[in-house]
């Protein structure tokens, strides 16, 4: 995968879509455990996203 698909790619997008509706909607809207899980999990997935951008020779130790 080239690097610049990293941060293209679906799992990413979408992963700071969900990210930026949940800390400036939903959390105000419905603010309970699900929103802050939600903001956790997509987090965790943007963060892995980002690293791998940072550090390609480490792709074989994610999971994406």
């Amino acid at each position: 995968m080239k690097r610049k698909d990293l941060v293209l790619n679906s799992y990413f997008v979408i992963g700071l879509i969900v990210l930026i509706l949940n800390d400036f909607y939903l959390k105000y809207e419905y603010g309970n455990f699900v929103t802050g899980k939600l903001s956790d999990f997509a987090g965790l997935l943007i963060f892995q996203c980002s690293w791998l951008q940072l550090f390609p020779n480490r792709e074989n130790q994610f999971l994406l």
